[in-house]
């Protein structure tokens, strides 16, 4: 898998470093990626795992 450095902002930072999985939007963005969404997955269940189907982040829905 190769990695691409992007460059982020200092004030930006700081914010990212202080986020989680558990932040819906760091979630998110993290789960885009079907590499690293089934290296979440592999390390959450401590084994191997071949993603068959591939699962949509949540949307929302704007009115």
């Amino acid at each position: 898998m190769q990695v691409s450095k992007i460059t982020i902002p200092a004030e930006l930072r700081t914010k990212l470093d202080h986020m989680n999985l558990l932040d819906r939007f760091l979630f998110n963005e993290t789960v885009e990626d079907p590499e690293i969404y089934n290296m979440i997955v592999e390390i959450l269940m401590d084994e191997h795992i071949s993603m068959v189907s591939w699962s949509e982040t949540e949307k929302e829905q704007r009115f």
